[in-house]
């Protein structure tokens, strides 16, 4: 899970995600492998820290 999950965050480079939930719904929308979460998740952490400005997140993912 981790060796996918380091290859998914290229597909949310610009995205800082302050929320799991909106994060886990990004990620269940756009992976390619049925994978089931709820996993516990330290990744949204680490792209907040790759990301030097904060964004205030308002999305909404646009099905």
């Amino acid at each position: 899970i981790q060796a996918l999950a380091n290859q998914e965050k290229s597909i949310v480079p610009s995205i800082s995600v302050n929320s799991t939930l909106i994060w886990s719904q990004f990620y269940t929308d756009f992976r390619p492998i049925p994978i089931p979460i709820p996993i516990p998740i330290p990744i949204p952490i680490t792209i907040q820290i790759q990301i030097t400005k904060p964004i205030p997140i308002k999305i909404q993912i646009q099905k």
